[in-house]
């Protein structure tokens, strides 16, 4: 998979997890395995939890802890809408 769209799975994916609960570093080391995007790296989550953090879609709770803010709740259901069109 080219790399912006691999870098879009996983800020997607990263996300609607948030959505239901809070992202913790350690556990998603293997999320991306049943969701067709393989050999993500605990440094390529970091960067894309950076990056999600840096559009104020997300906010650090602790050092390996991650929640979605009301912006990243927005951007979300409208990745979702745009989805269901495709």
């Amino acid at each position: 998979m080219h790399s912006d769209f691999r870098f879009n799975m996983i800020r997607i994916n990263l996300l609607k997890k948030a959505e239901r609960k809070s992202l913790n570093i350690d556990k998603l080391v293997n999320f991306f395995d049943d969701k067709a995007i393989k050999d993500v790296s605990k440094d390529e989550i970091l960067d894309q939890l950076e990056h999600l953090r840096s559009e104020n879609y997300i906010y650090q709770v602790s050092e390996n802890e991650y929640r979605i803010t009301d912006d990243g709740i927005k951007e979300i259901n409208e990745v979702k809408k745009a989805i269901k069109k495709f």
